[in-house]
């Protein structure tokens, strides 16, 4: 039986695979320099001097909508998320979702009250149904 491959083949593919090999190493050590170097940069930088070096690895800035509602109190934060709710039918479709991944709003939801008290009026009205419910 006569093999097609030269003895030469099996010794120059032999170190090529070596070569690959080699410099795919020779890679991954360039990729964790440059990440040093990127990190080192960034902790040693002020943040305006980061933003003018335009470093592509970094986060996207955020959008000023979601700055504002970062900085709203939280009461501003709720009457915000419960006019929002009552407006939801209106919002065109996809916009409770995108609400709900940026601002971490679930508009599905339904908004209780943190006032668990009963107003008087309110138990006046209870009263008077219970007693013609009785009377009845």
């Amino acid at each position: 039986m006569f093999s097609t491959k030269e003895p030469n083949e099996d010794v120059q593919t032999a170190k090529l695979k070596a070569d690959n090999e080699h410099l795919m190493n020779v890679i991954r050590q360039l990729e964790d320099d440059n990440k040093k170097l990127k990190t080192k940069i960034s902790s040693s930088l002020p943040s305006s001097e980061i933003k003018k070096c335009g470093t592509s690895n970094s986060p996207a800035p955020l959008p000023p909508s979601r700055i504002l509602f970062n900085n709203l109190s939280p009461l501003a934060k709720q009457r915000a998320t419960t006019r929002m709710m009552t407006q939801k039918e209106d919002l065109p479709r996809g916009s409770i979702t995108s609400i709900r991944d940026r601002f971490g709003i679930n508009l599905s939801n339904q908004n209780r009250s943190s006032q668990t008290k009963i107003k008087p009026l309110d138990q006046t009205i209870e009263e008077f149904y219970i007693m013609m419910i009785l009377v009845a």
